[in-house]
């Protein structure tokens, strides 16, 4: 019986990180207008890192927004200046690539790439229909969505592969392609300006927002490479359990 061929997933995720790499650096905000859906759905999940922080320290998540431009507030009560606050300031640093972890772990196979994709699209519509509190968040979050979807259930077994491994590393990878945002002292959100992430970390803790940037730089890198690393033992172990089997049938 025919075997289905084995997905190069060294090659796959590589192009990809390239791929994402070479569009952030392209000029004239290029490669920004390409990866514009996921420029979106990376913020989004910046906004629910704030907002799934907010929860743990005792606080309530109200409301997220998300601009055209791709920026994004996140509205939450009960959180308390200091260490709470620089705790869902850092939840929405490490919100992103913790969910691109986890998807790059779900999606180590074909089938767990269609399982991580069903699971995004239904907690994004959730949390469109609980937090999202703009018209054109409801547009852009409404969007990514049904891409997601459509994607999902219109795409071939490897081409839904790759969108999974996507999906999760420009979500891993969004602390360094919006690196200003990540070294800066401030941010704008549709047109105001706020204190940056970091520089409310630094007001709490102490430090300055540099450092901090630096900090959640380089956890963001040893996030990947111990996604790829996690991704590979696994599929070495699939290939190896499903060479026994077929060794065991001949």
């Amino acid at each position: 019986m025919a075997t289905r061929p084995r997905l190069n997933y060294g090659r796959i995720f590589w192009s990809v990180v390239v791929f994402q790499l070479v569009l952030s650096f392209l000029p004239m905000n290029v490669g920004g207008l390409i990866l514009y859906p996921f420029s979106v759905l990376s913020t989004w999940t910046h906004e629910l890192g704030h907002a799934m922080a907010a929860l743990l320290v005792g606080g309530a998540p109200r409301s997220v927004q998300l601009f055209i431009d791709t920026s994004g507030v996140t509205q939450s009560a009960g959180v308390e200046p200091g260490v709470r606050q620089a705790i869902v300031s850092l939840g929405g640093l490490l919100g992103a690539p913790l969910a691109g972890v986890m998807m790059l772990a779900v999606s180590a196979t074909p089938r767990g790439a269609l399982v991580s994709l069903v699971g995004l699209t239904a907690f994004l519509t959730l949390a469109l229909v609980l937090l999202m509190g703009n018209a054109t968040g409801w547009v852009l979050g409404g969007a990514v969505v049904a891409l997601l979807a459509l994607g999902t259930w219109k795409l071939d077994r490897e081409k839904r592969f790759a969108l999974a491994q996507l999906v999760a590393l420009q979500l891993l990878l969004s602390v360094w392609s919006g690196r200003h945002y990540l070294f800066a002292k401030t941010a704008y959100v549709d047109g105001n300006q706020f204190g940056s992430d970091t520089e409310q970390i630094a007001n709490a803790l102490g430090g300055t927002h540099f450092m901090w940037g630096v900090i959640v730089g380089a956890i963001d890198i040893a996030l990947l490479y111990g996604a790829y690393r996690f991704v590979r033992w696994r599929l070495a172990r699939d290939e190896r359990a499903e060479a026994t089997g077929l060794a065991a049938t001949v």
